[in-house]
């Protein structure tokens, strides 16, 4: 007895080391009993240095509040958990790369991506998830290049890409009878390919567009050339560290005043115009920078929808709001609502090819490389994906994606 005793001592933590990780991988533990996990990895870069670390921190709340809904449901995934595996990318590409990769090494399978945020980081895992059979979803990319099918086919996004600002640009521009304008953008893809875009629009509604000027990371010689143009309506296609840079320009210049107008992103940060909170070699005062862009126009994306009806969660969007209000604490970004319809659009892809499949260790098992027929069945199910969102309607795939 005492032999076996010592035995059983030797093996015990074993045995409890065994429990936890099939039960880390397989399932957890509920009021109904034992749930499976399905998982996905979520890419965040968790970064005090750029933006874009504000974006994560405003948007896991909004995560955190899918998930838990999804999860509190009875309607879908019923009998499952749907579990979130975070992975930090330090808006580093090579850093990210790794982290998507260690994503797919690490236990258990990943079913999903989530995120990327960070064009360096999202472009290459976009195009990389579709050699793993895997959809990549993004609720923060707007770079209109990601669109591009046959390079990334299998990328999805809830947010709108730059160039759906165009038609809401051409109606400004439409409302107040402009039809002389001058353009300017950063020699970035994600900029040329929307001010490119919008010229042609541009062009078939009638409205001249008399010059385009670009710049790499000076624009002093852009800025001159839109001068020399006399326009006086002026689009501008460049992101807020260079923002900094043109309307510093624009204040030496003098393209400001009653008689000028710019329209911009309006996804800017806050503190844009404030140049006592970024380091910069930009020679412009913060009250330079305010009076060179005041009164500036600008198109951006509607954070939540306006209708009061019941969305896939069984919340308005307003309830939602206030849900994310209490959760968020002193963070907040715009894009909480893509995310969190992201989450959904995850779930309800699932629950759709676990109605098809005859047995979920399909899913619990995934094999990247092997398992074609599932992931067929994720694309069809992102095909015949249809519900209400907090943000807006995604009616039989209104997911942003340009074929």
């Amino acid at each position: 007895m005492t032999t076996l005793n010592t035995r059983l001592a030797k093996i015990a933590p074993i045995l409890v080391l065994q429990y936890i990780m099939l039960n880390t991988v397989l399932g957890v533990q509920t009021e109904d009993g034992m749930a499976i996990r399905l998982n996905f990895a979520a890419m965040f870069p968790n970064t005090t240095e750029r933006p874009e670390g504000e974006i994560a921190r405003g948007v896991k709340p909004a995560i955190d509040l899918a998930l838990r809904h999804i999860n509190n449901s009875t309607k879908i995934l019923p009998g499952y958990i749907l579990n979130m595996e975070e992975y930090d990318t330090k808006c580093d590409m090579a850093v990210g790369t790794k982290a998507f990769f260690d994503a797919m090494v690490d236990e258990p399978p990943k079913l999903f991506v989530l995120g990327g945020i960070c064009s360096n980081v999202t472009a290459p895992i976009a195009e990389a998830v579709s050699a793993w059979n895997l959809i990549q979803i993004s609720y923060a990319n707007t770079e209109p290049f990601l669109s591009e099918r046959e390079k990334y086919p299998t990328f999805f996004r809830t947010v709108p890409s730059e160039t759906d600002f165009n038609p809401a640009t051409l109606k400004l521009l439409e409302h107040f009878n402009w039809t002389r304008v001058a353009s300017i953008h950063h020699n970035d893809p994600r900029f040329s390919l929307a001010q490119n875009k919008m010229s042609s629009i541009m062009d078939m509604n009638g409205i001249k567009v008399v010059t385009v000027a670009d710049f790499d990371d000076d624009p002093t010689t852009a800025i001159q050339t839109i001068k020399e143009s006399q326009v006086r309506i002026i689009l501008g296609f460049f992101p807020t560290e260079e923002a900094q840079k043109v309307f510093c320009q624009i204040y030496k210049e003098h393209l400001y005043g009653d008689k000028y107008v710019w329209i911009l992103p309006g996804w800017y940060t806050k503190e844009w115009q404030n140049m006592n909170s970024t380091i910069t070699d930009v020679e412009c005062t913060t009250n330079e920078m305010i009076q060179a862009s005041e009164g500036y126009l600008a198109t951006d994306l509607l954070p939540l929808s306006t209708s009061d009806e019941e969305t896939i969660s069984g919340f308005s969007a307003i309830e939602y709001l206030l849900q994310y209000n209490e959760e968020r604490n002193d963070v907040y970004n715009v894009l909480h609502g893509y995310a969190y319809d992201g989450v959904w659009v995850i779930a309800t892809v699932l629950d759709k090819v676990l109605n098809k499949l005859s047995n979920s260790s399909s899913l619990t098992q995934f094999q990247y490389d092997k398992d074609n027929e599932v992931f067929h069945l994720f694309m069809e199910a992102m095909n015949d994906t249809s519900f209400t969102g907090v943000t807006v309607n995604f009616n039989t795939f209104y997911f942003y994606i340009i074929y």
